[in-house]
C-alpha cells in the first residue's frame, strides 16, 4: 500500500481495505486492549507535553474562588456604571464645547460686522466732516469779505463824521440857485402861489410852480415839482429789463412808450437854459434833503419839529424822484446827455487830457467850467447818495425813495452809460449789495451794475482788488441770501445770471485777472449750489421765473465750463451738487418740454461718467428757443448798444 511506501501519509481508518491484505481488526480503536508498554508510552507523551506547557502557565494567576468572582462582577458593574457616567459627561461636555464654539463664532462674526459698520460710519462721517470743513472754509471766506466790507464802511462813516465836524466848524456858505431866486417864498398855507420878485422881470411861463408847505424860506425843499404836470398818461414806473433794443430808432420808440410827456414838457427839456434850471432844481432839492438826513444821523435826539420837517422834505424828494424817473426814460434826456458828453470829448481833445479820472472830467473852455455838465454830475451824485443805505439814519430806511433813485439810475445807465464814469469812484456797490434785503431794491441795483459792466470803461468794477470785488460780492449774495430763500429772490437771480453772462462773454479770463484770485471758484460754487436749490424748488412749485432761472443759469454754467481753464478742479469742491444738478436737469429735459433744448448742454457737462446711454439726443428740438440763442442775442444787443 501507499501507506507503507509513504510513512507521512495518514492511514484512513474509514476505509475497509487500506492494505492489500486484510487487517485482523477493522474497529476504529482496535479490538485489543493496549499493552503496558503502549500505555506507558502514551502516558509519557501526555506528561511530556504537559510539562512543556507548564512554563508559560506558571505566570498565569489562578482563578479566584467563587466569592472573589462575585466581587469582580460588582467591580465590573461599577466600572460599567462609571464608564456610562463618563460617557455621559463626555457627551455633555462635547455638546457644551460645540455650543460654546458656535457662540464664539457668532460673536466673532457680529464683532466683525460691528467693526465694519463702525468703520463705514467713521468713513462717512469723515467725508461729511471734510465737506463741512470745505463749506466752513467757503463761508469763512465770505465772512472775511463781509468783515472787510464792514471795516470799509466803518472807515467811511468815520471819514464822513470827521468831515461833518470840519464842516460844522467852518462858516456855512450861502446857497446859490438862480432858478429859485426868481421867486420869493413866504410863509403861507398849502398850495400857495409865490409872487415874482420885484427886481426881476415877469416870467413868460404859462404854468407856475406851487408851494406845498408853509416853510417858504428854505431853498429847494418847499417846492413840489410840477414840471411834468401835463403828462398825457400817468403810466407806472417802467420795469427796465437788461435786454437793450438793437437800433437807435427802436431805443427812442421804447423810450417814448415808457414815458409819455406833454408838448410843454418836451419844449422845456429842449431848451438848454430851462433844462439847466430843471437839473439845478432837482439837485438843490436832493442836496437839502441829504443835508437834513446827515444832521439827523449826527443828532439822534432831534426835536419833533425837525423830524416833521424831514418828513416834508421826504415827500418833496419822492415827488421829484418820480418826475426824474420819467425824464431819464425819455428820448429828450438821451439827446441832452449825449450833447454834454460830446462837449466833454471835444474839450478833452483840446486840452490833451486822456485820463478818465474824476479830476479830469471837468473840462474847461478858456478856464471856464462846463456848468451844465457840472450840474448833471451834481444831480448824479445826489441820486447815488439817495440810493445808498449809508445816507439814512437808523430806523429811517425808506424803500420807496431808494427804489425810485435806482429806477432813474438804471434808465440813465441804459441810455448814456458813459456819462456815469465821473461817479465810478463814488459808487459803493459792496455796501449796496450787502445791505439790501428786499428783492425790489436788489433787482434794480444789479441791473444798474449790469449796464455799467457792459461798458469797457467800467471793467475795474469786475477786477479783483484786496479780496473784494463785484464778483465776490455777487457770489456772497447768492450763497447767503438767495440759496436760503430762492423763491423770494427769483428775479434777483435772473439779473445776477445776466450780469455774470455779460461779464464772462465780454471780458477774457486774463482780462479780469482771475488767475491769481478766488473769484472764479466762488462764483462757480455759488452758481452750482443756487441752481440745484432752484431745481429742487421746481418740483415743489413750478413757475415761469424758475424755468427762466434754470435755463439761463444752466447756459451760464456751460459758458463757465469753457471759460474757466481749471473747471473740473474748481467744481470738485461741490461735486455732489454738480452731479445732482446735471442729473436733475436731465430728468427735467425728459419730463418737461420747456427743457428739451438743454440736451446739448447736458451732454457737454456730463463728463463725470463715461456711460452716456441715458441720453436720447435723437429727439428733435427747436433752436429758436434755446437759451444759448437768447444769451447770444443778449450779448449782441450789448455790443450794438456800446457801438451806439
Amino acid at each position: 500500500m501507499d501507506v507503507f511506501n509513504n510513512p507521512n501519509k495518514r492511514i484512513r481508518l474509514d476505509l475497509s481495505n487500506n492494505f492489500d491484505s486484510n487487517l485482523p481488526n477493522d474497529d476504529l480503536w482496535g479490538a485489543e486492549d493496549l499493552t503496558a508498554d503502549e500505555f506507558d508510552k502514551l502516558e509519557f507523551q501526555a506528561t511530556q507535553s504537559h510539562r512543556q506547557d507548564e512554563a508559560p502557565r506558571a505566570f498565569v494567576q489562578p482563578l479566584p474562588p467563587a466569592a472573589s468572582n462575585n466581587i469582580s462582577l460588582a467591580i465590573v458593574d461599577e466600572s460599567k456604571q462609571q464608564l456610562y457616567e463618563l460617557e455621559g459627561k463626555v457627551k455633555i461636555l462635547s455638546q457644551s464645547l460645540e455650543k460654546t464654539s458656535n457662540q464664539l463664532k457668532e460673536e466673532k462674526l457680529l464683532r466683525d460686522k460691528l467693526v465694519n459698520e463702525r468703520l463705514s460710519q467713521s468713513v462717512a462721517k469723515e467725508n461729511e466732516l471734510r465737506k463741512e470743513i470745505k463749506k466752513v472754509e467757503s463761508s469763512l471766506q465770505f465772512k472775511n469779505q463781509e468783515m472787510k466790507c464792514l471795516y470799509e464802511k466803518v472807515q467811511l462813516l468815520e471819514a464822513q463824521l470827521k468831515e461833518k465836524k470840519e464842516q460844522i466848524d467852518l462858516p456855512a456858505a450861502p446857497t446859490s440857485n438862480s432858478f429859485l431866486k426868481k421867486f420869493k417864498f413866504d410863509a403861507g398855507t398849502s398850495n400857495h402861489k409865490p409872487e415874482l420878485c420885484p427886481e426881476k422881470k415877469p416870467s413868460s411861463r404859462k404854468y407856475k410852480l406851487q408851494v406845498d408847505s408853509p416853510r417858504g424860506k428854505v431853498l429847494g425843499s418847499s417846492i413840489i415839482s410840477t414840471l411834468l404836470c401835463n403828462k398825457l398818461t400817468m403810466n407806472p414806473v417802467p420795469n427796465f429789463s437788461s435786454t437793450l433794443p438793437q437800433t437807435h430808432h427802436s431805443l427812442e420808440t421804447a423810450s417814448k412808450q415808457s414815458a409819455k410827456l406833454s408838448a410843454v414838457s418836451i419844449l422845456r427839456l429842449s431848451s438848454d437854459q430851462q433844462t439847466e434850471e430843471v437839473f439845478d432844481y432837482f439837485s438843490c432839492v436832493f442836496k437839502n434833503y441829504l443835508d437834513n438826513l446827515k444832521t439827523m444821523k449826527t443828532n439822534s435826539n432831534s426835536p419833533y419839529s425837525k423830524r416833521k420837517e424831514i418828513k416834508q422834505d421826504q415827500a418833496v424828494a419822492i415827488a421829484c424822484l418820480k418826475d426824474l424817473a420819467y425824464i431819464t426814460s425819455s428820448p429828450q434826456f438821451l439827446s441832452i446827455v449825449k450833447k454834454y458828453c460830446c462837449e466833454i470829448k471835444i474839450s478833452n481833445q483840446m486840452t490833451d487830457v486822456p485820463s478818465t479820472s474824476k479830476s479830469n472830467l471837468f473840462p474847461a473852455f478858456n478856464q471856464q467850467p462846463n456848468k451844465p455838465f457840472i450840474k448833471v454830475c451834481s444831480l448824479l451824485q445826489s441820486l447815488v447818495s439817495l440810493a445808498s443805505p449809508d445816507s439814512y439814519p437808523v430806523n429811517y430806511f425808506n424803500n420807496e425813495e431808494i427804489e425810485l433813485s435806482f429806477v432813474s439810475l438804471v434808465s440813465w445807465s441804459t441810455l448814456a452809460p458813459e456819462s456815469l464814469i465821473v461817479l465810478s469812484e463814488d459808487i459803493s456797490y459792496q455796501t449796496i449789495m450787502c445791505c439790501y434785503e428786499e428783492s425790489n431794491l436788489l433787482n434794480p441795483s444789479i441791473k444798474f451794475m449790469t449796464n455799467l459792466c457792459i461798458h469797457k470803461k467800467f471793467i475795474f468794477l469786475l477786477l479783483h482788488k484786496d479780496d473784494s470785488c463785484l464778483l465776490c460780492i455777487l457770489s456772497s449774495l447768492i450763497v447767503q441770501k438767495i440759496t436760503k430763500s430762492p423763491l423770494k429772490y427769483t428775479t434777483v437771480m435772473i439779473s445776477i445770471i445776466e450780469l455774470l453772462s455779460a461779464a464772462f462773454s465780454l471780458y477774457s479770463f486774463q482780462g479780469l485777472s482771475l488767475e491769481n484770485s478766488t473769484c472764479s471758484s466762488l462764483v462757480l460754487q455759488a452758481v452750482i449750489i443756487s441752481l440745484w436749490k432752484f431745481c429742487e424748488l421746481f418740483y415743489k412749485e413750478s413757475s415761469s421765473d424758475i424755468i427762466l432761472v434754470l435755463k439761463k443759469g444752466f447756459t451760464l454754467l456751460e459758458l463757465l465750463s469753457k471759460y474757466l481753464p481749471n473747471f473740473k478742479e474748481m467744481r470738485s469742491l461741490c461735486e455732489d451738487s454738480y452731479i445732482s444738478l446735471v442729473c436733475g436737469m436731465l430728468d427735467l429735459s425728459k419730463e418737461n418740454p420747456d427743457f428739451k433744448d438743454l440736451y446739448d448742454l447736458i451732454h457737454d457737462l456730463w463728463d463725470f461718467q463715461e456711460d452716456s446711454s441715458e441720453f436720447d439726443l435723437d429727439e428733435p428740438f427747436s433752436e429758436d428757443s434755446s437759451p444759448a440763442a437768447e444769451i447770444t442775442s443778449f450779448i449782441t444787443n450789448f455790443f450794438i448798444h456800446i457801438s451806439l
